[in-house]
């Protein structure tokens, strides 16, 4: 595998790395996001699961296919749903 910037190889990051980055871009670029990561949003968690995790749950959800795409935002009974899959596959949450 071809080595990339920060002593990574191709398609491997750490979580926090790409946690850290991914909270600096969004504060960067959304206001709302910036204030309630100082207020509301006091832990960020992230975790690197395959593609494949997200086709498997639209499938259990009866929406497989090209027309139909992961929620933005996930409430209520589909984050639980979602979190339940993300167990039942082997993914610590």
């Amino acid at each position: 595998m071809t080595k990339l910037r920060g002593g990574y190889r191709k398609g491997e990051i750490e979580e926090q790395v790409l946690l850290t980055k991914i909270d600096e871009c969004l504060q960067v670029l959304n206001d709302d996001y910036k204030v309630e990561r100082m207020h509301a949003l006091r832990e960020v968690r992230i975790s690197i699961v395959s593609p494949s995790l997200f086709y498997g749950w639209l499938k259990a959800q009866g929406k497989e296919g090209g027309q139909n795409r992961f929620p933005r935002v996930l409430k209520g009974d589909k984050i639980q749903n979602w979190l339940e899959f993300l167990r039942s596959n082997g993914t610590e949450v």
